[in-house]
């Protein structure tokens, strides 16, 4: 589990940019994407926008 407290580094930070610029999705939505692929965790969601993010991470559907 991901810390309340952790901070994002600067590579993280610049991830989540690229990530929101080549697929369109919120900034932080993009953090999730991030953290997900950091810690080989998976999506859980019922937000339509991360369909287009799943080539990249794992979603499962509510």
């Amino acid at each position: 589990m991901v810390s309340p407290d952790s901070k994002n580094t600067l590579n993280e930070v610049i991830e989540a940019s690229k990530i929101k610029a080549r697929y369109h999705i919120s900034y932080a939505d993009s953090f999730t994407v991030v953290t997900a692929c950091k810690e080989g965790a998976v999506v859980i969601t019922d937000d339509s926008e991360f369909k287009i993010v799943e080539k990249i991470v794992a979603v499962d559907w509510l």
